[in-house]
């Protein structure tokens, strides 16, 4: 199981993330720590208590989309997939099938509650293709007990590597073996490839054109990426040297919290 936990800077900086109350935006940190390898975690209201946070601030998160909730009781992370990439020696796949089964995982990467559309993803073999190609260990996962002993959920095997099949195209998937040193570009890797060369006002505008295109045409398939960034070269987009405000996330740490 990977040790390390990422945050997209677009998700973590955006207003509406900033809009939240400060214990919200704490508890999503602590969340996404403790959460599998997929972005699944059972304990949400545990991690709530320790951390001093009420049930209104998980309210929130779910509310404004951060996070979606199961009648079981797991939580998934809804842009897990859109900061984190594990390599496929390190990643094993959640225990929590059933929730897993009515996820749809658009072409950003983004979680999506639809059991229709993630069915018909798995019948397109998609779901086949990212089996054959990941190799994952058996590890735990730990999640602190209101008592303060730690309580295990043990995960089953093989992994998921949706995000980069993403970004994917037609010969990579072709040709996509269990080698890592074979692997496609992650999803988010492209992504700030492109923010470099673009800016980030570019690229979300594109991101937005694209999948309102794909939900139209039926081509959430499509990959995302490599199609922006034909549309921003055929479109003339200056190519630009950003450098930017990275300090946003910080300040807002150093000045919210209480």
């Amino acid at each position: 199981m990977a040790e390390k936990r990422m945050f997209a800077k677009q998700t973590v900086t955006s207003d509406r993330f900033l809009d939240l109350p400060v214990k919200a935006k704490v508890l999503y940190f602590y969340l996404s720590l403790y959460a599998d390898d997929e972005g699944f975690i059972s304990c949400a209201k545990n991690i709530q208590r320790m951390t001093g946070c009420k049930p209104s601030d998980l309210k929130a998160l779910c509310d404004s989309g951060y996070l979606i909730p199961f009648d079981s009781g797991v939580y998934v992370i809804t842009h897990w997939k859109l900061s984190n990439s594990i390599r496929a020696d390190r990643l094993k796949k959640t225990s929590f099938e059933k929730e897993r089964a009515m996820l749809y995982v658009r072409a950003d990467g983004m979680y999506v509650l639809d059991p229709e559309k993630a069915a018909l993803q798995r019948n397109n073999g998609k779901d086949k293709v990212i089996s054959e190609s990941t190799e994952c260990y058996h590890l735990s996962d730990i999640c602190p007990s209101g008592d303060g002993a730690d309580k295990y959920s043990t995960d089953k095997n093989s992994g998921d590597k949706s995000s980069a099949d993403e970004i994917s195209n037609s010969d990579k998937r072709a040709d996509l073996s269990d080698d890592a040193d074979k692997e496609a570009p992650t999803a988010a890797a492209y992504r700030n490839s492109l923010i470099e060369n673009f800016g980030t006002e570019n690229v979300e505008r594109y991101e937005e054109r694209f999948n309102k295109w794909a939900d139209k045409h039926d081509r959430q398939g499509m990959p995302m990426y490599p199609t922006i960034e034909k549309w921003m070269n055929e479109d003339n987009i200056t190519k630009n040297n950003t450098g930017s405000a990275e300090r946003q996330f910080e300040e807002y740490l150093m000045l919210d919290y209480i």
